[in-house]
């Protein structure tokens, strides 16, 4: 029985005894071990030399045994120029370690299966998902009617087929999955036109217009309806840049910007005679205004004239004018202020109330147009007395204009030329006269549009976006308020954009105080991303029984513009006021901060920890900035500021004042434009000056955009 139990012991011990050769250098009862065996890692060991351990036991009768681990070749046969390795160990010992060994391998092994059951558990569910999203796709489209195709972008939903109005036909078909799309029918080729023989058929988006016989124009050329000449085509320059829009009958090759080709371009200016209001001139017929650049980018676009008090564009383009300003008077009904052109007359003009002239008030003009070359823009100032000026000497002139304010509390005024190259289009309305009580939604009459395809106006109230891309927009209405319930409430502007699903978003809310009895003006700015077949809108709201006159004239009193701008040729950032409470008390010049709603290219733009905005391309900007404060200041003023790269000096660009509100509520309002730099930034402050701020709001009646164009 004892010879069986030792040899039990020894055969348990060869069984080990590869293990333990194999793990030799785990093993401490090791005296020395040759560093060339290889061994790595558990069960690693090096090349052919040594597939597997050779065992040669010998024991003795004591307590121990010796082992040999010999090096074998690929078929078992024993190496004899390599010394064996020899171990001594306690046979119990080793039976344990062998035992402890081998559990420990088996934990390894279970880990690694329990690793790859989960992994096979989480594709599963994987799976699962995204068959349920899928029914759930499937549910959504099976639901949609005949006339509507499944959008499966983003949030899967049922959408309307585009039905193509008079004048377009359907490229494609709607389908289950796809709209429809629509393309212009050219009647003038295709001989659907009504034009006379002797006259001349032009296509237009949409339509066709017959224009009187002037000959054809020959080869590579195309009338232009400006100057009722033949013009030469462009050819764009071959590498550089690629046909975008062919040579028409009536319209020029557009191609892809080029290297060095100039989209945009910016004048800025103040007025250059603060002194007029000394002037003993009737106000009722107008003053015109001087104006002198200060910060003009390249005068190829611009001409400056100050002796005649007027800027002349060299370009074709569209022209975004921005013109804060502020004034003291006591002028009977009014102080207004407009922006001209020689080719169109009146384009925007805001109006001061009457008060006593001891404070500011400040007020912002802001219109988009389509210019041509030799066209010249104005500004000028006029009243609803015939007598507003400075005469002490007369005391029948209790009315005075007392001050305009320096370009550096509001100011200044910017002209951003954006080229036909950016694939831009314009249109601008007019407000229809109207009186109404508490609140009803703003109707205009259409004057004109560049691109009636794009943007046009429906039913007198919503404009209608049929490309996605970027709006700017602005509406600026003058009003006369009646009623004591007005200054109580005042008056506020929401901008609405009403989508292809029904839902209809307030972009902001614009408030100004009312002033019962008295004519005033409000500017309602900014920008927003839109989509195919959005709508914009404008309702306004007032206290019950305040009953407003809204009305329009030839002076740009009541007016709309828009600017849309394809993604791929701008980029939008908006954030709404978040900082307001730290804003409680202070008298000193602070940092307004806001948190990002919008950003379409945040490969442009970028919002930092520290509140500004970074841009990462150069370009040039339009910022639009509404707010709501209360304050017991002299005045309160917010500044755009520019910094060229950090730690710089900061350049403030623009900047309006709001006179002494005497702790009401009242809005502010500031547009402006401006050359920026890559990596350049800009922020907005706060500055109270002789008091203290009372409550800023935050949230969407405090709120700021920049619309960012390439260079």
């Amino acid at each position: 029985m004892g010879h069986l139990s030792w040899t039990v012991r020894l055969l348990s011990v060869l069984a080990v005894s590869s293990l333990l050769c194999v793990r030799a250098q785990d093993i401490s009862v090791f005296d020395e071990f040759p560093d060339d065996l290889g061994f790595d890692d558990l069960g690693s060991a090096i090349g052919p030399i040594f597939p597997r351990p050779a065992v040669f036991p010998e024991c003795t009768a004591g307590s121990s045994c010796v082992l040999s681990c010999r090096y074998t070749d690929d078929k078992g046969n024993v190496l004899p120029n390599r010394a064996p390795v020899r171990l001594t160990m306690d046979k119990q010992e080793e039976r344990l370690r062998a035992l402890v060994s081998r559990q420990e391998e088996v934990i390894y092994q279970q880990g690694l299966l329990e690793q790859q059951q989960q992994q096979l558990v989480n594709l599963l569910q994987a799976s699962t998902a995204d068959q349920q999203l899928a029914a759930l796709d499937s549910e959504t489209c099976l639901s949609c009617s005949p006339t509507q195709w499944c959008d499966r972008e983003g949030k899967t939903q049922c959408r309307d087929c585009t039905v193509c109005q008079g004048g377009y036909r359907a490229r494609s078909d709607c389908t289950k999955f796809s709209d429809a799309t629509c393309i212009d029918i050219d009647e003038c080729r295709e001989g659907t036109d009504t034009c006379k023989a002797d006259q001349l058929c032009v296509n237009t988006q949409g339509t066709f217009v017959c224009v009187e016989s002037v000959g054809r124009c020959p080869k590579d050329s195309y009338f232009d309806l400006k100057t009722k000449k033949c013009e030469s085509c462009s050819v764009c320059t071959e590498g550089i840049s690629f046909l975008y829009l062919p040579c028409g009958v009536v319209n020029d090759s557009v191609c892809t910007p080029s290297v060095g080709a100039t989209l945009s371009s910016l004048w800025m200016g103040k007025i250059n005679d603060p002194s007029l209001v000394t002037r003993a001139e009737n106000l009722a017929n107008g003053i015109k205004v001087d104006l002198n650049s200060f910060h003009s980018q390249n005068n190829s676009y611009f001409q400056n004239m100050p002796r005649k008090g007027m800027v002349k564009f060299r370009k074709h383009g569209f022209v975004t004018v921005t013109f804060n300003f502020a004034a003291r008077h006591s002028c009977n009904d009014f102080l207004q202020f407009g922006v001209r052109t020689s080719e169109l007359g009146g384009l925007a003009a805001a109006r001061l109330t009457e008060l006593s002239g001891k404070y500011f008030q400040g007020s912002t003009i802001s219109t988009t147009v389509e210019v041509d070359p030799q066209d010249e823009l104005s500004l000028d100032v006029k009243s609803g007395t015939y007598y507003c000026f400075k005469n002490s000497n007369d005391a029948r002139y209790s009315t005075t204009f007392e001050e305009i304010a320096a370009d550096n509390l509001a100011g200044p005024m910017s002209l951003l030329w954006l080229s036909h190259e950016s694939a831009a289009v314009f249109l601008r309305a007019e407000t229809r006269q109207t009186t109404y009580e508490t609140g009803w939604r703003a109707t205009f009459n259409m004057k004109e549009t560049s691109d009636h395809y794009i943007l046009r106006l429906d039913s007198y109230t919503y404009f209608n976006i049929r490309e996605g891309g970027n709006l700017r927009f602005s509406f600026m209405q003058a009003y006369f308020l009646s009623g004591q319930a007005c200054r109580s409430n005042g008056l506020v502007v929401i901008p609405k954009l009403l989508k292809r699903d029904g839902q209809v978003i307030d972009l902001f809310e614009n408030y100004q105080r009312g002033v019962p009895l008295q004519y005033n003006s409000i500017l309602t700015a900014g920008s927003v991303p839109v989509e195919y077949n959005d709508k914009l809108f404008f309702d306004v709201e007032t206290a019950r029984s305040c009953k407003m006159y809204f009305y329009g004239n030839n002076e740009g009193v009541g007016t709309v513009s828009l600017l849309w701008v394809p993604f791929r040729q701008s980029a939008l950032y908006a954030g709404m006021l978040v900082n307001g409470e730290d804003l409680f008390g202070v008298g000193e010049e602070t940092q307004l901060r806001f948190q990002e709603v919008n950003n379409t290219d945040t490969r442009t733009l970028r919002q930092l920890r520290n509140g500004k905005l970074k841009f990462k391309r150069s370009g040039r900007i339009l910022v639009d900035y509404h707010g709501v404060l209360m304050h017991s200041c002299a005045y309160a003023k917010v500044t755009v500021y520019y910094e060229n790269r950090p730690g710089a000096t900061p350049i403030p660009f623009a900047q309006q004042v709001q006179g002494k509100t005497d702790s009401e509520k009242e809005g502010l309002v500031l547009s402006g434009a401006y050359t920026v730099k890559a990596n350049s930034r800009i922020y907005l402050t706060l500055t109270c000056a002789e008091g203290r701020v009372n409550e800023v709001f935050n949230g969407r009646v405090n709120a700021v955009s920049v619309l960012w164009f390439p260079p």
